[in-house]
């Protein structure tokens, strides 16, 4: 089915944005040295403000007032609490691996989310699903086994304490990451969609004065806005401790003592994938006012580019559909594996070269398997449009499973 102008442009711009989260966050490991996991955690989640006002827009514009009860106030704050988490988790793993690596790795939650929905759900996949997530996370392993390997084959890697602690570490809580994203989002699925629904037709049928029913996007839009500002108010916690402890530096930038190598400047980041302009801007002659401006400016895009990001899911599903949406998706997953190494000089050993085109394999026969389903449908639902927040996923077994999938995500990007 051929794609008019307007699906490609949002197709293009949900590419550019949902690859921005990861780009912002390793231009300021690379080249400014910051890395506040948790001031990144906060600012992914600042996409409340941005759905506030749109919210107002949206209400003003359809002549529709929502009014929330206090359990459906409830059921937003318990998806905050697992989407809060989950966010923490992604924002160290994303500050300390290699941006290519945190993304195959983030790739994860397909398998993650078919195994627990199977279990939870108990649904069922077709086989050529099921060998796709099995690719996915062969590709995953592979990148593991290689790495023991060449730590083994390789001694001076034993005395390397960032490569065998730091790397490791970050990349098992970022599968932890990926696997607690899916139980939320399975267990969301299963346990509010249809109180959620319930919820909000209740307070329609109290609140609505015109005859006109609310937009998904205007019922889609309030969902997400609750849920990350209830997460942003719990994310300011361990933000505003890591703020204190860190007072005497500037937005969190490292301040070296003395000139010295990049690992003294950046400890928590490999020094071998430092950007050499960080020990030039650290340690010379600079203004330190225009680097705070410069960081405050890309914390600031964090932010939009999520919100973008989930504007534009909803514009393909609703516009195009589903299936578009997963083929993009998959898509993405890939092609952004290799286009963030490519954009900082990221080089990918053997493990990853091979582990990479494995799970590409498995992303394309997703895609391909989602473009096959017989379920296929550009009807977005209003269950689905209520709870668009958690995360990357596009594990279901039909177009519309998948539209109810993808009006949950929000997380990925990142």
């Amino acid at each position: 089915m051929p794609i008019d102008v307007q699906s490609l442009t949002g197709i293009v711009v949900y590419f550019v944005s949902s690859l921005s989260g990861v780009s912002i966050v390793k231009f300021l490991n690379y080249h400014y040295c910051f890395t506040s996991w948790r001031t990144f955690a906060l600012l992914s989640r600042s996409t409340w403000v941005l759905s506030l006002m749109l919210h107002v827009f949206l209400q003003w514009r359809e002549t529709v007032r929502l009014v929330y009860s206090r359990r459906q106030l409830s059921l937003y704050f318990l998806v905050a609490v697992g989407l809060s988490i989950v966010e923490l988790l992604n924002s160290f793993s994303m500050t300390m691996l290699p941006g290519s690596l945190y993304m195959l790795l983030k790739g994860s939650d397909v398998g993650w989310s078919m195994a627990l929905s199977y279990v939870i759900l108990h649904k069922w996949y077709s086989f050529v699903r099921i060998v796709a997530a099995g690719l996915i996370m062969l590709g995953i392993a592979l990148v593991f086994g290689f790495d023991i390997i060449y730590r083994r084959r390789d001694d001076h890697l034993e005395n390397d304490s960032f490569q065998v602690a730091a790397i490791p570490v970050a990349a098992l809580l970022c599968l932890l990451g990926a696997f607690l994203n899916a139980l939320c989002s399975v267990v969301t699925e299963a346990l509010l969609k249809e109180t959620l629904q319930e919820e909000q037709d209740r307070q329609l049928q109290q609140s609505t004065q015109s005859a006109s029913s609310p937009s998904k996007l205007l019922l889609s839009n309030s969902y997400s806005m609750w849920t990350s500002f209830f997460s942003f108010s719990l994310l300011a916690i361990p933000a505003l401790i890591e703020q204190t402890r860190n007072s005497s530096t500037d937005l969190a930038l490292s301040q070296p003592s003395s000139g010295g190598s990049n690992s003294s400047i950046c400890p928590s980041i490999d020094p071998t994938r430092v950007n050499q302009a960080t020990a030039e801007v650290m340690n010379g002659p600079v203004d330190h006012s225009t680097i705070s401006y410069a960081i405050a400016i890309c914390l600031a895009l964090l932010g939009a580019s999520r919100f973008l990001e989930r504007l534009c899911k909803h514009f393909i599903c609703v516009h195009d559909s589903a299936v578009t949406f997963s083929i993009v998706q998959a898509a993405r997953r890939w092609f952004g594996i290799y286009i963030v190494g490519i954009l900082f000089h990221e080089g990918f050993d053997m493990g990853m070269m091979v582990g990479s085109l494995v799970s590409g394999v498995g992303f394309l026969l997703h895609a391909m398997s989602s473009a096959s389903s017989n379920g296929a449908s550009h009807a977005y639902q209003k269950v689905a449009s209520i709870t668009s927040d958690l995360a990357d996923q596009s594990t279901v077994t039909s177009g519309l499973e998948l539209t109810t999938k993808m009006a949950k995500e929000d997380l990925t990007t990142s």
